[in-house]
């Protein structure tokens, strides 16, 4: 419809389509901002503003499709490098930002604390702003925010996130721009760890991707490779798998990976430049109560910033540097 057309139809877009913007108040997650996006044509998620605009539930015609840990939603407040584990901050969502200086297990770095994947996502953002902007006939919907991660003596880098969806389509499109503000070079690690929970994630799940190479994540048996296309139900001595997978471009050079589940008929395919984004990530863990799959483009292997460092795929960010990614998740039914 063009614009004219649907508010014909519509008084107000908030009928059928829109953001709406609010905060949490109950439990741990009381203080945390939050915006609903329903982009009118059966998807609807929630950005967390409150936690460097990651994105914690996701539906698609009706059916959830992200994955929330026991630990659900929780204020950063909460978190303390120190003291906090990864699962007591770590809510899942459908997307969890990893980095800024460090991907994988916590470590001391240097003089620095680095905590296990970083301090970006319980890092609130600021100068947030929801919006509905009509060019022509088509209208984006969605978030804007700046997270930074700075400390004296230390870094100073700065996340600008944008993310959006256009009325009446299904696919989230995520625009970052990381800038190092400071004068000193830093180490740089950035990973979208995209979680999917039951029921998008069953026994009757198939990851599709076209791979050139997969090979297992750290100290993983080098055979332990073969598993990651199917999915299993819960188990009760499930454990960990982790790999890493070189995927092939496309003439345009980029790449994709696609999680479909055809008894519920969901599919979901998650697409991004491979040469911002080297490598993907893929894990699973199907334990009963911790029912998860993770999708995640990376620019690092998640050792930890020292193992990076050593193996020479640790990437920085110098002084005034800025590097831009964009990551699309798009649904369909199948």
């Amino acid at each position: 419809m063009t614009k004219r057309e649907v508010f014909a139809r519509v008084g107000n877009l908030a009928q059928v389509a829109g953001v709406r913007d609010y905060t949490f108040e109950d439990g741990k997650m009381e203080g945390v901002r939050a915006v609903d996006v329903r982009t009118g044509g059966g998807l609807c998620y929630t950005v967390l503003p409150g936690r460097a605009c990651d994105i914690a539930y996701a539906e698609f015609c009706g059916v959830p499709i992200s994955f929330i840990s026991k630990s659900g939603v929780t204020n950063s407040q909460y978190f303390s490098p120190a003291r906090t584990p990864w699962g007591g901050s770590f809510y899942g969502g459908l997307v969890t930002t990893c980095g800024l200086t460090n991907v994988g297990v916590g470590e001391l770095y240097g003089d620095r604390v680095m905590p296990t994947h970083g301090d970006i996502a319980n890092i609130p953002a600021a100068r947030v702003g929801s919006f509905e902007d009509w060019t022509g006939d088509e209208m984006k919907m969605g978030v804007r925010g700046v997270t930074r991660q700075a400390s004296m003596y230390r870094e100073e880098l700065e996340l600008t996130r944008e993310i959006f969806s256009v009325l009446g389509e299904n696919e989230i499109v995520i625009r970052d721009r990381v800038e190092n503000l400071g004068y000193e070079t830093q180490p740089f690690m950035l990973l979208y760890h995209i979680n999917f929970g039951y029921p998008m994630v069953s026994g009757d799940t198939k990851f599709v991707a076209n791979v050139a190479k997969t090979v297992p994540a750290g100290d993983a048996d080098p055979h332990d490779c073969d598993w990651y296309a199917d999915y299993l139900e819960p188990g009760v001595n499930s454990d960990h798998h982790c790999v890493h997978h070189d995927l092939i471009p496309d003439a345009d050079g980029k790449v994709s990976a696609r999680l479909e589940n055809r008894k519920i008929g969901i599919a979901v395919t998650i697409s991004y430049d491979k040469a911002a984004l080297k490598n993907l990530t893929h894990w699973k863990l199907l334990a009963n109560g911790d029912y998860v799959t993770a999708i995640e483009p990376c620019n690092n292997y998640g050792l930890g910033t020292t193992k990076e460092e050593k193996n020479g795929t640790l990437e920085y960010l110098k002084p005034g540097e800025v590097r831009e990614f964009e990551v699309h998740i798009a649904f369909e039914k199948i």
